[in-house]
């Protein structure tokens, strides 16, 4: 397990590392889209849910753009968005972040790949859930 001053060091290295790639690169660049995917994993892990949603959206306009529909890297996106969206009590968007990244999954990974099983228990989560 991290101690919180290794998060607050992770949060600040990546908020640099997005301010130098603002400045360097297209607001739309792929590496601005994975930092804004990393920064919201990261706010997801220091349970600041809220914002962890708005860098993951972020993220998943950028990397939908970019690498497109079917990639892998924007499967991870939905399926981060759908952790964060169930732990907000919004079931049905939950499901409906973890039913696609399910189907990009099945498309790339092999059925008994840890991201197509993990994605599996989360929809069954959402399915058995109020």
């Amino acid at each position: 397990m991290c101690a919180l001053g290794d998060h607050q060091e992770s949060e600040k290295n990546l908020q640099l590392a997005l301010s130098i790639y603002l400045e360097r690169l297209a607001s739309n660049h792929v590496d601005v889209g994975r930092t804004f995917y990393s920064l919201g994993l990261l706010q997801s892990v220091l349970a600041n849910k809220q914002q962890a949603k708005e860098y993951l959206e972020k993220a998943r306009i950028i990397l939908l753009e970019k690498l497109g529909t079917e990639h892998v890297e924007v499967a991870h996106v939905y399926d981060c968005m759908g952790v964060v969206a169930y732990e907000l009590g919004e079931n049905h968007q939950a499901k409906k972040h973890f039913e696609l990244a399910l189907s990009i999954f099945k498309k790339h990974l092999e059925p008994d790949h840890q991201a197509v099983k993990q994605t599996t228990s989360s929809l069954r989560l959402c399915d058995n859930s109020p």
